[in-house]
């Protein structure tokens, strides 16, 4: 059996496994919420949707449609920061929604890191913006 040779590129692949795994542990969380009738992380299990599975998926779906305008290095860079700000980020809100300090001070740094990595994003979607105008006006 020839199976098609995938056309996005890596990063775009990585944000949309990124998006898969944030998914899973929003399910999981989700389903243990559920079971435990214990709904205190829920803020936890809507970030991972929202910021993990939602703007991941879109993120990646953006880059794969988008593939010559990305830098490889910057996209690098983009993927680090917004993962791995969004993953701290979730460490820490469940600190603070559980109020355990040592892990409630990871939130600031993975919010920052997550904007960087919005910030590198938007860079990407005014790119590609700029482009689309520049390929209207010599048409």
């Amino acid at each position: 059996m020839n199976l098609p040779k995938p056309s996005m590129s890596t990063h775009a692949l990585a944000f949309m496994m990124a998006a898969l795994v944030f998914l899973g542990f929003g399910i999981a969380l989700g389903l243990y919420m559920a079971a435990t009738d214990d709904h205190s992380l829920s803020p936890v299990h809507a970030h991972l949707n929202l910021l993990g599975w939602v703007s991941c998926a879109i993120q990646g779906l953006f880059h794969a449609q988008m593939r010559d305008l990305s830098s490889k290095r910057i996209m690098r860079w983009q993927f680090i920061a917004y993962v791995g700000g969004v993953v701290l980020m979730m460490i820490g809100l469940a600190g603070v929604l559980r109020a355990d300090e040592r892990l409630a001070m990871l939130i600031a740094p993975g919010t920052m890191a997550t904007l960087a990595g919005l910030a590198l994003f938007a860079w990407f979607v005014l790119k590609a913006f700029s482009a689309s105008r520049a390929a209207e006006a010599r048409d």
